[in-house]
C-alpha cells in the first residue's frame, strides 16, 4: 500500500479536538526511552501491558494503571 489508496481523514469535530487537547492518548514507545510529562497536565498512555493515566501538577507526579489490554490484542 503506497498511501495513494487512502482516503483523506475527516476533519475532527471541534469538541473532539478540545477533548484530545485536554487529555491526549499516546502510544508508549517500545524501543525508545519513555519521557514522562515535563509540565503540568495529563494524558492517557497505551502500552502493551495496559492503559495508564499520567498526571503532573506543581506538587505531584502520578502514573497509574487504569486498565488491562485484552489478551491476544495485537499491538505493535
Amino acid at each position: 500500500m503506497d498511501g495513494a489508496d487512502l482516503e483523506p481523514a475527516p476533519q475532527p469535530d471541534p469538541r473532539d479536538a478540545l477533548l484530545h487537547g485536554q487529555c491526549p492518548v499516546l502510544p508508549v514507545p517500545r524501543f525508545t526511552p519513555f519521557l514522562p510529562l515535563a509540565r503540568p497536565g495529563q494524558r492517557m498512555l497505551l502500552a502493551s501491558n495496559g492503559l495508564f493515566i499520567e498526571a503532573r501538577t506543581a506538587a505531584l507526579y502520578a502514573l497509574q494503571r487504569a486498565g488491562a489490554v485484552a489478551p491476544g490484542l495485537s499491538l505493535p
